[in-house]
């Protein structure tokens, strides 16, 4: 499941750079889904940063805040998380 969820947190970061934004929200809601079904802490909370920037993006500014902010709820778990985990890179 791991695996799943590197993938959909880069293919998100893809079309965010191409600019193809309406793909961004099924992409990250699949990653949300697949964060939940594997347990970890720190895939949650990338999965809400993932979901909150998506719908920032598409301009709903509301659910953007309220993903963002259960994100930085599980803001422990992503520093705590090793350079590999999930192939997010981290920032001292």
């Amino acid at each position: 499941m791991s695996h799943k969820f590197r993938l959909l947190a880069r293919l998100n970061m893809f079309y965010r750079r191409t600019g193809e934004y309406q793909h961004l929200l099924p992409v990250a809601l699949e990653a949300e889904r697949v964060a939940r079904v594997m347990g970890d802490p720190a895939g949650l909370a990338g999965a809400k940063a993932l979901v909150g920037v998506s719908y920032h993006l598409v301009g709903n500014q509301t659910e953007a805040q309220i993903h963002l902010d259960e994100g930085v709820q599980g803001d422990a778990a992503l520093r705590s998380a090793q350079p590999g985990h999930f192939a997010y890179a981290r920032t001292p």
